[in-house]
This record gives structure tokens, sequence and C-alpha cells, in this order.
């Protein structure tokens, strides 16, 4: 998803907001004057002033604003929530909910207890006074006051802990071109986690700049479109960079020998490579009469990346084949091929849901792959096909939603890397692994 895209999501839940705040305060405007009328009475200072010609309307319509933010809270926050949820991990779900809940709890309670602390508080400040000097109040001051401690404005305003802590490698880039949401939302992803990259390695990807213009950390710009193919079961085409995969899912109503009888259903894959996706143009596998060592390997990786994701015993005695097939290769083909196929496979589960074939989605959790290697002593993330093949080392990752690794392919193409490096470069993956998953649910929520 383009950083367009983002700005977009961004964009309706802004206008979601404020609608909702303009049309709560329209209606509160009706009623600002009682409400006035009442903060007054509660003061105990018996009569108010206003200073302009205007004073008394703008305070009504301060006073209608007041209100309207506080009743179009709940809509607010679900925006906020909406915009962010998706670049959650679920542990990190559970932890902010709470905080939220705890936050509007103690924001309420604060409101309240300045409510009835008002006269007190006012009344001693008079008694400080003269004796021969009487508190007649500015209408505009005393409802200001009224908001701040009953409202809560200057206490709270830092109240909703929506954590903003995001480590300075990871500001973004007004450059960059392919962001995904973690651009917005990922600094509360990075609530209490503090990652130990190599501080050499992190002042060399915050200064160098790849050939295309992307950052070290930055994937290229991914496209992911559903529902590509009108007579699979589920069809993905996958776009990173110039890379792009079409994504087959189709299920059969059977199974390997090994899995008959046994209840279990089975996930495989296919994958090949369009004689023409590369610079030059190769021969077909099929004409060849046997399938090479690398599609071989390739098509066991997406096959393993995918049955972790899924509980097999819950689809019945079904196959599920994924058929990968590569129409322009630029690196990174296994990785985008196994984020593809994740897609591919969920639409196909779906309709399987969908037409009552299964009781349940049995997904277990989110699937996404990238590529890292270092080039000239420099980690970098989601390796084209020029930065491949100068890569020293390179590595694929297959990870899941919450962080756990399915597989983790890391080779040294010259020298030995280090345990530094790697870790390096699985921080470099995990990244980029959530920003894929984050656009995987923005465009499986529109199945």
């Amino acid at each position: 998803m383009s950083i367009i895209e983002h700005l977009e999501a961004l964009r309706r839940a802004l206008i979601v907001s404020l609608s909702a705040w303009a049309l709560t305060t329209i209606v509160a405007f009706f009623f600002s004057r009682q409400v006035i009328a009442a903060l007054v009475e509660r003061s105990g200072v018996g009569h108010a002033i206003y200073l302009q010609p205007t004073g008394g309307v703008i305070t009504e319509l301060k006073v209608a604003l007041y209100i309207g933010l506080v009743i179009a809270a709940p809509i607010v926050i679900q925006q906020v929530w909406w915009f962010i949820s998706p670049g959650l991990h679920p542990h990190e779900r559970r932890f902010i909910l709470p905080l939220i809940a705890a936050t509007i709890f103690f924001f309420l309670l604060g409101v309240a207890a300045a409510i009835f602390a008002l006269p007190l508080y006012l009344h001693v400040l008079n008694s400080l006074s003269p004796p021969d000097v009487n508190y007649l109040p500015d209408i505009g001051e005393l409802i200001r006051h009224d908001a701040h401690h009953q409202l809560g404005v200057d206490v709270q305003e830092p109240g909703l802990l929506l954590p903003w802590a995001r480590d300075s490698r990871e500001l973004p880039d007004p450059r960059r071109g392919p962001v995904h949401a973690s651009d917005h939302v990922h600094p509360a992803v990075h609530l209490l986690r503090r990652d130990g990259a190599d501080p050499q390695n992190h002042r060399a990807m915050m200064t160098a700049v790849r050939h295309d213009g992307r950052q070290m950390d930055e994937l290229r710009p991914v496209k992911i479109e559903l529902g590509v193919n009108v007579h699979a079961e589920g069809s993905c085409l996958m776009e990173m960079g110039r890379t792009r995969v079409w994504i087959t899912a189709s299920v059969e109503d059977r199974v390997p020998p090994h899995r008959r009888g046994s209840g279990m259903g089975w996930i495989t894959a296919e994958y090949s490579m369009l004689p023409r996706s590369t610079h030059d143009r190769g021969s077909r596998e099929a004409a060849q009469g046997r399938i090479g060592g690398r599609t071989h390997e390739i098509q066991r990786l997406i096959g393993r990346s995918l049955r972790a994701a899924v509980e097999m015993s819950k689809i019945g005695e079904r196959t599920i084949t994924l058929d990968c097939d590569v129409l322009q290769a630029d690196g990174g083909t296994r990785t985008a091929s196994i984020t593809g196929a994740f897609m591919a496979l969920y639409m196909a589960i779906k309709k399987m849901k969908d037409v009552r074939m299964l009781d349940q989605l049995p997904v277990r959790t989110y699937v996404a792959a990238v590529s890292c290697g270092i080039i000239d002593g420099i980690p970098r993330l989601d390796l084209d096909y020029t930065e491949d093949y100068q890569a020293g080392t390179d590595l694929n990752c297959v990870m899941t939603e919450d962080g756990r690794l399915i597989e983790l392919q890391a080779t040294a193409e010259g020298a030995p890397y280090s345990r530094a490096e790697l870790d390096s470069m699985l921080q470099l993956a995990g990244k980029g692994i959530k920003e894929l998953i984050v656009q995987q649910k923005r465009a499986l929520a529109t199945l």
C-alpha cells in the first residue's frame, strides 16, 4: 500500500472524526446557555460579566465545542483505533485496550471531582483577596477555568497513553514512496520495545541511500490485488517493486496418500517463472521434462510456510494447491510468492466458509516473508536483483504476525557473517514483515 493510500485512510478517519465533532457541537450549542448558567451557579460567584460585545456568543460557542468534543470522543477514539490496530500485535492490543479504558475512566473521574471541588477552590482563592475587593468574574475566563479544571483539558492532554515511542532510526523520511501503515501507526507498536541493533550498522543505515533512492530499512513499493482469477477459489497479484507474481489457490476433495483417513487436509504449492520473466528468456521446465532444484526448493518452502499458518485438522481431507507464477522477476520472487500465496489461501478458505464447507476460519496467524542482505557491510531490507547480485550475505525470512519464525535462510556468499550482522538482518526482516502483514490485513478487509 502506497503512502497515498495511507493518507487516504488517515483522511477518512479525520473526516469522520471532525464531522462527528461538528455535529455534536451544533447540537450542544442549543444547550450551551443552560450549561453556562449551571456552571456560574455551581461556581458560587452569583453573577458573571463579559467584557466584549461578542463575548457572550463566543463563550457559548466555546462551551458547545467542549461539550461536542466530549460527546464525540467515542467516535474519535474508534477512528484512531481503526487506524492503528492493524499495526498492533495481539498482546499489544490486550495492553492498549485496557489503557484506553482506564484513561477514559480517570478522565471522567477527574471531571466529577473538579465539579464538586470548584466552589471550594474559588472560595479559597477569594479569601486571599483584600477585604474591600469583590470578585466579579469575566464569563470567558470563568468558562475557560471550568474547561481546564472540569473537562480536564490541561491535565488530561497527555492522558491518552497511545505511546509515540519511535526510535530515531525509524523516523519516516518524506522522500519515501512505498510506505506502509507503520509510518503512521507503528509509533504505537514500539511500546516498551527496544531493538538491539549494532551502533555502527545503525549509523551507516541512517546515512546511506540505495541506488533506487530507498532507505536501508525500506520496502519496495508493494501492491496487492485480490480476485484476479475468476475461476480459482482464491487469487492474488503480488507486486514488490518490479517483481510481480500471479498466484491462484485451488481446492480439491482429495489428499496425498499419507493423509488419507486422518481427517486432516493438506496445503502444497507449485512455483514457476515465465520464460521472459527475467532479462533473458529461460526455457520452460515443462519442456525440459523435469523440475529444477531451485524450483523444487522454493515450492517446498512455500508449502511449509503456509501449512504453519493453518489448522490442518479443520479443513477436512482436502488439498489446497497454491500456484505461484512469476510474471516478472527483479529479486525476492520466493518471498513475494509466500506473502501473496497467504492472501490467495486466506481468500480460498474464506470462500469455503462462506459456502459452509467449513464452520470457522482455520487460519492461526498471518504469514509474510521478505529478503535481506549485507552489501559493503551495511544490512539492507528487500533486495532487488541488482542488490541481490552484489550482496555478500543474503537472508530470506518467513515470519508470523507475532514475530515467530517459520523459516530462516541465511547464506554467506563470501566471508562469513557475524552474529551481530545476523541480528541486524533479523531486525530489518521483522520490521518489513510487520509492514507487509499490515498491508495484507488492509487488502483482506475488502473481502
